[in-house]
């Protein structure tokens, strides 16, 4: 049987990331997917206003009521895409399990609204739903398993080992997953040779 395990984590360069796992026998990984990306622009632009107008003593309110209704909406809209595509490929889906700070620190969109609702709309859909630790998820290399803070730089992930190289969150989104379904490359079960930088890893033969 296989078991497929859409896992999302959200950054500071996309609001969410979220990739497709499958279990049989090996871990593959497929479908991944940027969510909110028509809304980080329009985020950044009203947090760069509501800044420049509070500065100025200025009427800031308007910016900072069209801001929370921005973001509100833009959780809504990545949490239901997130499920969607759970709910169409017959997974669950996985989470980092961060603490209150990390969940609103530096990030476009408080990490916690994103998880609850999406926690939500899993339980009103009967869908699987996990939270995993977060430790080392975007330092951890998906392929070698090598940690190493240098691993990531920016948007780009680049595995100072065996070279390995992807989109940042999308590698995230791949350990996150992996957790999730109990692999790990350690183990010897993930298999991965990527298609081209950045993109997402295929199964590797043998």
């Amino acid at each position: 049987m296989r078991r497929r395990q859409p896992c999302s984590g959200a950054g500071w360069h996309k609001l969410a990331t979220s990739i497709l796992a499958t279990c049989n026998p090996h871990l593959t990984f497929s479908h991944p997917t940027v969510h909110g990306k028509d809304f980080k622009t329009r985020i950044i632009q009203l947090k760069y206003l509501l800044k420049q107008y509070a500065r100025k003593g200025r009427v800031w309110k308007k910016w900072d009521f069209r801001l929370k209704h921005t973001i509100k909406y833009a959780v809504g809209t990545v949490a239901k895409e997130i499920v969607a595509k759970a709910e169409k490929n017959r997974a669950g889906v996985a989470m980092e399990k961060l603490t209150f700070q990390s969940q609103t620190k530096r990030w476009l969109i408080p990490r916690y609204k994103l998880i609850v609702a999406v926690k939500t709309l899993c339980e009103r859909k009967g869908i699987p739903f996990k939270l995993v630790p977060p430790r080392n998820t975007s330092i951890t290399c998906p392929k070698c398993g090598y940690i190493d803070a240098q691993n990531r730089k920016g948007e780009r992930f680049s595995c100072q080992k065996c070279s390995y190289q992807a989109d940042a969150d999308i590698a995230a989104a791949m350990n996150i997953a992996a957790i999730a379904t109990g692999f790990t490359p350690a183990a010897k079960e993930v298999r991965l040779d990527a298609e081209a930088s950045g993109y997402v890893a295929k199964p590797k033969g043998g």
